[in-house]
Order: structure tokens, then sequence, then C-alpha cells
């Protein structure tokens, strides 16, 4: 779904966060900077977070919840695959 969904309004705000470029220069320096590499939390470690939270909220509506749990699900499972 979060892979469909990227594309469409009104989730075209999803888009970045199904990735990171972690702009590092290896071999010299190798490492991931939040600031330099996930800015506003705009990236798929912020995406998790983010909606790590919003499951753990106790007040959360149901219908945020329901998707939180699909994009994390989606984003977990991309965090194992190569590129992302």
């Amino acid at each position: 779904w979060p892979d469909e969904v990227k594309r469409h309004p009104p989730y075209t705000w999803s888009y970045s966060l199904h990735f990171i470029d972690i702009m590092d220069d290896p071999p010299k320096a190798c490492g991931y900077l939040r600031d330099r590499d996930c800015p506003k939390g705009q990236c798929i470690l912020g995406a998790v977070s983010n909606y790590t939270n919003q499951l753990a909220c106790s007040t959360q509506q149901d219908r945020p919840r329901d998707e939180a749990v699909k994009f994390l699900v989606h984003f977990l499972g991309d965090l194992a695959q190569p590129l992302h």
C-alpha cells in the first residue's frame, strides 16, 4: 500500500520516507548524521520513529493508527532491502 500511495495525492508527502540518502564519503568517512541525512525526520529512519510513537500513543484515533501500522510494517521491510 505505501508504495502505491506515495505517488498520489494526498500521500505524495510520504515519498521521501521510503529511503535514506547518507551523504558520507567512504572509505574516508562513514556514518549517519541525522541533521544532514534525515532533515526534519523526512527519511525512513524518521518515519519508523514517528509511526512507532504514534502507535505507542494510547489517545491516537483509529484511522491514523491503522495507517501508522501500514506504513511502519512497510518501512521495516524496506530497511532490510539493499539501497534503502
